[in-house]
């Protein structure tokens, strides 16, 4: 519980967080927290995690769609450029990833200078394109609405597709039986195709 109420604090994995918390920082933590509770607070939100926990990684850009869906629990970290950034497969295209990256790294120097006064100001500068960290708790069925309507292609950004099918992948292995139920698209197309050309696509195409 410890760990969960760190993670927001931090820019380290939940794994890392608990391979590094001692028997002292846990009680440190979980006093701390609880300090200025008020009359109506029972435990700290974050210790609210349960069911089936992930972490997202993803572009920020993408994880706004994602954010959207509220049942379950969910801890933000602060927006950072320490993640690395996602690089859409249509940059490649016409290329001009490289430039893209150049930005975006002028992006991250930029940010670690704020980021020394103080790093809830500093993420207001970060772009959309950096990629950011959540950690969910979501049931079976909540994975599985979220993969059939995250999870199409035609209808989706492609940041959030793949993320979303990764997610009904990962849960899969763990619940292959459930998972036969779960209604997924896992239809590809040319990052420089349009979503109106996927028709044309599938009819000639595939």
């Amino acid at each position: 519980n410890a760990a969960l109420i760190a993670f927001q604090y931090t820019d380290k994995s939940l794994k890392d967080i608990i391979n590094n918390l001692k028997d002292q920082d846990v009680k440190d933590i979980l006093d701390l927290a609880h300090t200025y509770r008020n009359s109506h607070d029972v435990l700290h939100p974050a210790i609210s995690h349960g069911g089936l926990s992930f972490e997202l990684v993803m572009g920020y850009h993408g994880y706004r769609d994602i954010f959207r869906h509220r049942k379950g629990s969910r801890t933000n970290q602060l927006l950072t450029t320490r993640l690395g950034f996602e690089t859409p497969e249509i940059f490649k295209v016409f290329g001009i990833d490289k430039q893209y990256l150049q930005d975006m790294n002028k992006c991250a120097e930029i940010y670690e200078e704020a980021r020394e006064q103080n790093p809830h100001i500093a993420e207001k500068l970060v772009p959309f394109g950096a990629n950011c960290r959540t950690l969910y708790s979501w049931q079976p069925n909540q994975i599985g609405y979220v993969g059939k309507l995250r999870g199409d292609i035609s209808k989706g950004n492609v940041a959030y597709v793949k993320v979303a099918r990764e997610l009904v992948e990962k849960v899969s292995k763990i619940m292959p039986e459930t998972s036969r139920f779960f209604r997924i698209d896992n239809k590809e197309y040319p990052p420089e195709l349009w979503k109106a050309g996927y028709g044309w696509y599938d009819k000639t195409q595939r």
